[in-house]
């Protein structure tokens, strides 16, 4: 789960525009190819994520329910999205590099729609990153609480071993002159 949650925030880290390629794009208005591109990219950003955030759903309903293979199944899944995510966010670079200006040029109506499309990453991403939280916290909590149970078992074991002990050594102090 750490792992993914690092590849959630390298995903977020790249849609802020942290790595950038040499190609740039440098006006949508112009190039009406960039622009449906752009809008595919975004479209299909916002489906991985909610997808994603349906993972993030089930996960934890399996993380209360200790559903442990389960689990490993759903993450699984998880990272092949966030692989998905990451290709994606590697064909939007070239727009990154010149986002402010590419942005301040889109058309009204396109304007409104990615910036709608990008709201929606973020709060997918938000909500998503708050989940695995708490269910990180729910598995360090089980964690400890087994930790705690498994040590309990340990000293009554150790109390039924001393036990026995204790009880084979008094029927051998206890023998007649005859056995």
């Amino acid at each position: 789960m750490r792992r993914m949650r690092h590849d959630l925030r390298a995903t977020f880290d790249l849609m802020e525009g942290s790595r950038m390629t040499a190609h740039i794009i440098e006006s949508l208005s112009a190039d009406p190819e960039a622009l449906r591109t752009l809008l595919e990219l975004l479209e299909k950003q916002r489906g991985l994520f909610a997808r994603l955030r349906e993972l993030s759903e089930r996960q934890t309903a399996l993380v209360n329910d200790a559903a442990a293979d389960a689990l490993l199944t759903l993450l699984a899944e998880r990272q092949s999205l966030i692989d998905e995510l990451m290709a994606a966010n590697e064909a939007l670079e070239p727009y990154r590099r010149n986002w402010t200006k590419l942005y301040a040029d889109l058309p009204e109506p396109q304007r409104q729609h990615v910036g709608t499309l990008l709201r929606e990453v973020q709060q997918s991403l938000g909500a998503i990153l708050e989940q695995d939280e708490r269910d990180r916290q729910t598995l360090q909590s089980r964690q400890g609480r087994i930790g705690i149970e498994l040590q309990g078992m340990a000293r009554a074991g150790s109390a039924v071993q001393a036990y026995r002990n204790a009880a084979h050594q008094a029927q051998a102090r206890f023998t007649d002159s005859r056995g």
